[in-house]
């Protein structure tokens, strides 16, 4: 169960990567060319995690439940029920919890930050930036743990659950 927990919270948070990245994007041609972001390219990016932060609390507690559910699930799997060989569970382990705990503890209170836009622009440029960066290591990371856990689910790559006595 706890597997499934995890595909779900994976594939989930990847779909809300996704969409987050289509606004960072906004940033790579300034990036490539070596020159810094326009506010009219930071106004677009800001106002997306404006809306997104802000305004849509449902979607974000949304968001926040089932990077905890992942958490939970990810954790009985590795203390309590040996669904998978540790070498798998370690893995597992390394690829989703460093991901969802830099969203919940960087990404978005510095989305929060930059989508309120206060700050001068140069550290707006920073934020937003450093917000594209966290994003593609999440997305990677998140992408290698799904990868991770479909095949361990489909090639059944399972130990014998050990139960507390």
């Amino acid at each position: 169960m706890s597997n499934r927990i995890q595909i779900f919270a994976a594939g989930f948070l990847i779909a809300v990567l996704w969409m987050d990245l289509k606004f960072d994007f906004l940033l790579l041609p300034h990036i490539r060319a070596g020159e810094p972001a326009t506010p009219e390219t930071l106004d677009a990016i800001a106002a997306y995690y404006k809306r997104v932060i802000a305004a849509e609390r449902a979607g974000g507690m949304l968001i926040a439940s089932v990077m905890v559910a992942g958490i939970i699930a990810c954790a009985w799997q590795v203390l309590r029920y040996e669904t998978v060989p540790k070498s798998i569970r370690a893995a597992l382990a390394i690829l989703y919890l460093p991901p969802v705990l830099l969203a919940m503890f960087r990404i978005v209170p510095l989305a929060q930050r930059f989508g309120r836009q206060t700050d001068p622009l140069e550290t707006q440029r920073a934020m937003a930036a450093e917000i594209l960066y966290s994003h593609l290591y999440c997305f990677v990371s998140m992408t290698l743990c799904l990868g991770l856990l479909l095949w361990t689910a489909k090639s059944g790559k399972t130990a014998k659950p050990v139960r507390s006595p």
